[in-house]
């Protein structure tokens, strides 16, 4: 009984033994597997890599071409912008020269009385704008004077922008849209403007002309104005006025570059 069961041991130990090895080698095996795929994509990535870097490389001209091409035309565009600009606004000066010498007046004078009431705030190429507008609707210089004033004082008070208080005045006043003036404080109404104007013509109100009209209440709007904001100090610098002045000369320095 102890011999058979000697045996028995034995043949135990050496099916383990035989189990053993054969769990080894299929251990190596999957190592060695897993070893020859990791070789196999980290080649696969290296050729990719270079691959990849080689088409970089072909497609480097291609690309800086197109950068080259791309930032010409941006710059062709701009100089195209800058160039018409300029060209439009010597446009508007040149025509403030010709609507001020239908009424007396020389161009140059208009435009730089506006930009002394308004302390440099006003570009060349926005008091010429600003100045045609009165000057087509029939205003003169000192019209026109007075009109910038009043908006200016107007936009120290209530904090608006400059450029677009004179416009409004002026619109307003060319228009005969009394609405227009109403944000700036001035509640000029047409009617008795029209009223006052021609008692002083000594003629009837419905006996005045459109011009006629337009005279009346830009005088009126005028007059209303001053009372309203004569006090006010345009002299005096301000944090607001400086931007504006910066941005005024600035614009006249790029027009005459341009």
């Amino acid at each position: 009984m102890a011999s058979f069961i000697n045996k028995l041991i034995t043949a135990v130990e050496v099916i383990g033994a035989v189990t053993g090895a054969k769990q080894l080698n299929d251990l190596a095996g999957s190592t060695d597997n897993v070893t020859k795929a990791s070789t196999r994509l980290s080649n696969e990535s290296s050729n990719s890599a270079r691959g990849f870097a080689a088409q970089s490389k072909g497609l480097g001209g291609l690309v800086a071409s197109y950068a080259g091409a791309a930032a010409n035309i941006f710059a062709i565009t701009q100089a195209y912008g800058a160039l018409n600009k300029a060209a439009r606004i010597d446009q508007v000066i040149e025509g403030t020269k010709i609507l001020a010498s239908q009424v007396g007046e020389t161009g140059s004078s208009i435009l730089a009385n506006m930009k002394s009431i308004t302390n440099g705030q006003l570009s060349m190429a926005q008091s010429a704008e600003l100045a045609n507008t009165a000057l087509a609707a029939g205003f003169d210089s000192k019209q026109l004077s007075g009109l910038t004033e009043v908006a200016f004082k107007a936009s120290r008070v209530l904090g608006r922008d400059l450029t677009d208080s004179v416009q409004r005045l002026i619109k307003g006043t060319a228009k005969l849209e009394p609405e227009l003036l109403d944000e700036l404080g001035i509640f000029t109404r047409l009617e008795p403007a029209v009223d006052k104007y021609a008692s002083k013509l000594g003629v009837t109100a419905a006996s005045l002309t459109e011009f006629q009209r337009r005279q009346a209440f830009a005088n009126a709007a005028i007059d209303e104005g001053n009372r309203k904001f004569g006090v006010i100090q345009i002299s005096a610098n301000t944090t607001q006025a400086s931007f504006e002045r910066a941005a005024a000369a600035f614009s006249d320095l790029a027009q005459k570059i341009g």
